[in-house]
């Protein structure tokens, strides 16, 4: 346990006590204190802000996480989740390969810079394969030969068959 405050409560204490932990073991635990934009609790010990998903986890491991271990939601995708039995360390690797598997990763036409539909890949892998030239597909679609030959040999969208 930390120090105590001057209310007689230890950090552990006062952070439980923030969460609603009515729905059993197996339920998310909602984090019911100040949230970033993202969702996540944000919780202050000994002057600094950190995750409240990163506390409890690392409250429950037996150590803080370090600065290259994130807190990964394994079972529920919930951001102000804090329940550890949800939550294991990972690396932002680990982190980033969930968000793809599960879809939240805003890869292919939902990216904000993104110039060609998924059809318009395969239309382009398509034409490639049957032996198209990359520079008349390039200049058929308005786009660059560099790109073009990137998408057929599977180096940009790379997710597509």
């Amino acid at each position: 346990m930390g120090s105590v405050n001057a209310y007689g409560r230890t950090p552990e204490e006062r952070f439980w006590a923030k969460v609603d932990r009515s729905g059993g073991p197996d339920s998310c635990w909602p984090w019911s204190g100040r949230r970033q934009r993202t969702g996540y609790g944000i919780v202050t010990i000994a002057q600094r802000k950190l995750g409240a998903h990163r506390v409890a986890l690392g409250w429950a491991i037996g150590r803080p996480l370090v600065s290259n271990e994130v807190a990964r939601h394994l079972v529920c995708d919930n951001p102000p989740c804090v329940n550890p039995a949800h939550l294991a360390v990972g690396s932002n690797i680990d982190n980033n390969r969930d968000k793809v598997e599960k879809g939240r990763s805003n890869r292919g036409e939902r990216h904000g810079n993104a110039r060609l539909t998924e059809d318009q890949v395969l239309e382009i892998r398509r034409l490639a394969d049957g032996g198209r030239a990359h520079s008349a597909i390039a200049k058929d679609m308005g786009l660059s030969r560099r790109l073009v030959s990137r998408i057929a040999s599977r180096e940009r969208w790379v997710y597509l068959p």
